[in-house]
């Protein structure tokens, strides 16, 4: 039996949903010319169909995008759903935004809808970007290498619709939701901007010998030391992975140093060892992956309970020898001086990696005062901390939107 309606819609709502194909509810046109080439400082405002894969959501609101306009241009009245025509795959090419007002230039290879009005535009763009409207939309997709989707796949495709005014309660629903989505992903934005301004400038280069931002009532000359005498860098132990099990002891690998900073993933597990203290880590540790895609990438693992966790092979551990404050060390090594140096001796290729004596070969300046080494290394950690914080909101506010958009709609 065909489902007619959803599993959570609003109160005093109770008739079944009507299906249709989208040619019986709106005009389909297409935009015209227009590419980056043709982008602008000022003039008039343009959506080009690329940018709805990455700037845009559901209701494009604000363009900064702009171009001078051209003969035979195709401009919006307002209220238009578009759908990119081209791709790289079925299901990027399978989505929808609509435009919140008139005067904005649609580019060539975008598809445009105008519905009836037994539909509600911001409706129709989350019904074709999600769920089984979208599945039918990436099967009509065509083409290798670039897709495409015409006019006419988007006439045949079927999706199912309630009343207008329902379908209006929806759409302001999840764009609340994608507001508070861009809220959050705005202030992550600003935090992590912060952050790279802090590196950049509370580290020293040889032409400056001290950083260029400080803590008030400290002077002193920073002094540049290899990193291999205050932090040599350990490498890992050569885990069997026929050996790997279901339980027992996590191991960090390669693959569990994220792009993002952060220690995760998929773990896998061994049967504990004796005299094993030389490849246990230790919470807050600062790794570096030495091959593999990631290459250079530096993550702090967190694990506040000290729970025994081992080192695998190609995984640096940046040795704590109570020489340098360690929130210090875990901070230079994600900075772009430490990012520069490591470009220089980098070996690319299909494996690329680096070793451990290069690593340790690393000059870098340091301050001699502790005090001056932990207060850096613990403003570097709350940033941290509160972009980890940020991050977990923007993951749930995500899921929270997937869960809707899976249960409002047929």
């Amino acid at each position: 039996m065909v489902k007619k309606v959803p599993e959570i819609r609003f109160k005093g709502f109770f008739d079944d949903w009507v299906q249709r194909k989208l040619g019986e509810v709106g005009s389909f046109s297409k935009g015209r010319g227009y590419t980056k080439n043709d982008l602008t400082v000022k003039g008039k405002p343009i959506i080009l169909y690329g940018q709805l894969y990455t700037n845009y959501q559901t209701v494009i609101d604000q363009i900064e995008t702009f171009t001078i306009e051209k003969e035979n241009s195709v401009i919006s009245e307002g209220e238009e759903v578009i759908v990119p025509s081209s791709g790289e795959s079925p299901k990027d090419i399978s989505r929808a935004s609509v435009i919140d007002y008139k005067g904005v230039i649609l580019g060539g290879d975008l598809n445009i809808i105008k519905v009836n009005e037994l539909i509600d535009p911001v409706f129709l763009a989350l019904v074709i970007s999600n769920g089984k409207t979208q599945r039918e939309l990436s099967n009509k997709a065509q083409g290798k290498s670039i897709v495409h989707l015409h006019n006419s796949d988007l006439e045949q495709v079927h999706f199912s619709y309630t009343k207008i005014e329902e379908q209006i309660k929806i759409g302001i629903f999840i764009r609340n939701i994608e507001k508070n989505i861009t809220l959050h992903q705005r202030k992550l934005e600003a935090l992590q901007q912060l952050k790279k301004g802090f590196l950049q400038k509370m580290f020293p280069t040889d032409k400056q010998k001290v950083p260029q931002f400080r803590f008030s009532s400290f002077e002193e000359s920073w002094e540049k030391r290899k990193l291999g005498d205050v932090s040599p860098l350990r490498g890992g132990y050569a885990f069997q992975s026929e050996q790997f099990c279901n339980q027992g002891v996590p191991i960090i690998r390669i693959s569990n140093i994220l792009s993002n900073g952060n220690v995760g993933g998929d773990y896998a597990f061994y049967n504990e060892q004796e005299r094993d203290d030389k490849y246990i880590l230790p919470d807050g540790a600062a790794l570096l992956a030495m091959s593999g895609a990631t290459t250079g990438k530096v993550a702090v693992l967190s694990n506040p309970s000290n729970t025994k966790i081992y080192q695998n092979q190609r995984v640096g551990y940046f040795s704590d020898l109570k020489i340098v404050n360690y929130q210090f060390v875990s901070t230079l090594v994600k900075s772009y001086l430490f990012i520069n140096q490591l470009s220089s001796v980098l070996i690319a290729g299909a494996q690329p990696n680096v070793s451990s004596k290069e690593i340790n070969s690393f000059e870098f300046y340091f301050p001699n005062n502790l005090t001056e080494q932990i207060k850096i290394g613990h403003l570097f950690n709350q940033l941290d901390d509160t972009i980890v914080l940020h991050q977990i909101k923007l993951e749930k506010l995500e899921h929270i939107k997937k869960s809707f958009l899976q249960k409002m709609f047929i």
